[in-house]
């Protein structure tokens, strides 16, 4: 019985730690998403700039 309650402490505290880093991970992946989708139109407006002019007129025409 005297085992129990440390081992039941040492359960409590692992869990504890994991739940904690799943949460750090999950936070960390959202930043990286937000960060990714504000880079993608700047990479975009980036290759539009490089277009030769005749392609990019020939892309206005209807």
């Amino acid at each position: 019985m005297k085992t129990l309650i440390p081992v039941l402490i040492m359960l409590v505290g692992v869990l504890g730690f994991m739940v904690y880093k799943d949460a750090e991970m999950k936070k960390q992946a959202e930043v990286n998403q937000l960060l990714n989708e504000s880079i993608q139109p700047q990479r975009k407006s980036a290759a539009d700039k490089h277009l030769p002019i005749a392609s990019a007129q020939a892309a206005e025409l209807p």
